[in-house]
């Protein structure tokens, strides 16, 4: 399932990614170049652990800032990512690449849908028994496309349940403006 969902999601980006590079090079090279190695970095993570790998909030976060920033570059002005995730949460365990689908799909939801700024926020609350994350997307509910399969969201869901064995730990609220996915990840 893991292999699929690698499957599912790295190809589509790495082809907006290369197709925006391949635009860059004639309009901005520093930037054709910058894209191009934090792409490289993005892709040399998500290749080094397996679908049962947990890894640290702190690596997820470092693996998510190449991907907002490839994005960023992408989208411009249109696309605001925030991430508030007190120090203290750091070396909280979360499934690897768990993170990297919600984050991809709030901005193909938000961005997407307007020609206006979208903001994605990421928030954190962590205790010693759980880490609980909150990815909150704005979208234009006039511009909103009903195309996407929901296979990422099925997939983060089906490995929640798979490695926790708790259909409660993964939420989603959505209120005509604002999508909120909130994913709940037991400390041992």
């Amino acid at each position: 399932k893991f292999e699929t969902l690698k499957s599912q999601i790295n190809p589509h980006f790495l082809f907006n990614s290369l197709n925006s590079i391949s635009s860059l090079t004639m309009s901005d090279a520093e930037k054709a170049r910058n894209m191009i190695i934090k792409l490289s970095e993005l892709l040399r993570y998500s290749l080094k652990k397996d679908s049962e790998s947990m890894t640290t909030l702190e690596s997820e976060l470092q693996h998510l800032k190449l991907y907002t920033d490839i994005e960023k570059i992408r989208f411009g002005e249109r696309l605001h990512f925030e991430s508030n995730t007190p120090e203290e949460c750091m070396d909280a365990k979360l499934p690897f690449l768990i993170l990297q689908p919600l984050i991809e799909n709030a901005i193909k939801h938000g961005v997407y849908s307007t020609e206006k700024a979208c903001t994605v926020e990421l928030r954190t609350v962590c205790s010693p028994h759980a880490l609980e994350i909150f990815v909150e997307n704005s979208y234009d509910a006039e511009g909103r496309t009903s195309s996407g399969t929901k296979t990422g969201i099925s997939n983060i869901k089906d490995r929640m349940k798979l490695i926790y064995n708790d259909d409660s730990l993964c939420k989603f609220r959505d209120d005509g403006e604002n999508y909120l996915v909130h994913l709940r990840f037991t400390q041992s």
